[in-house]
């Protein structure tokens, strides 16, 4: 795999871009898995209602990746800060066994992602 997880301390820039998404991911499986996020949301008002945990990293192209578990409804939603899937079968091997559902096309979800992305790096 080359994806390089990005650290907590690091500047937790922006990846506006819906690649793909996990239906029914607990959150108890999901840190057995990739271990303790690297940011947790609590404040029910900045998310979609509930907290989100995030874990952030990086592929061998330098492109962000937020991983976004919005933990009430056991929903992960892959987020890249480019528009490109180039990742994506990294991302899938990371996510086994979970059953990954690749979008058609990039979403653009807006530049709020807390982890993932580097300083200067464009939203």
């Amino acid at each position: 795999m080359r994806l390089t997880p990005v650290p907590a301390s690091d500047r937790l820039g922006h990846c506006p871009w819906q690649i793909a998404e996990v239906r029914g991911v607990e959150r108890t499986a999901l840190r057995a898995r990739l271990g303790e996020p690297a940011y947790v949301e609590t404040d029910a008002a900045r998310t979609f209602g509930g907290e989100e945990d995030w874990w952030g990293y990086r592929d061998a192209e330098g492109v962000a990746i937020g991983l976004c578990l919005r933990v009430p409804y056991e929903h992960l939603v892959v987020k890249f800060s480019r528009g490109s899937q180039t990742a994506i079968e990294d991302v899938r091997a990371l996510l086994a066994p979970w059953r990954l559902e690749v979008h058609d096309s990039p979403h653009f979800d807006g530049p709020s992602s807390p982890v993932g992305g580097a300083p200067g790096e464009p939203a």
